[in-house]
């Protein structure tokens, strides 16, 4: 499969969670460990949905393996 057509690349442009990651950046803090973005945890709901995960640790490890999911 092309990079053109993958599912992810495709559906990229459908979703923007910039805007989610924007109206929250105010409640985020600068110090400490940096934070798990909202728009992130929504595009891996959204992989894990798409790509049949049951659990979060098989989405995570597929998450390391695989740079299409970032």
């Amino acid at each position: 499969m092309s990079l053109k057509n993958h599912l992810l690349r495709k559906i990229d442009w459908l979703l923007g969670f910039d805007a989610v990651r924007n109206e929250l950046a105010s409640l985020y803090t600068h110090t400490g460990r940096p934070p798990v973005y909202p728009d992130f945890m929504l595009r891996m709901t959204l992989v894990a949905y798409l790509y049949g995960f049951r659990s979060e640790r098989r989405l995570v490890d597929d998450a390391h393996l695989n740079l299409a999911y970032r």
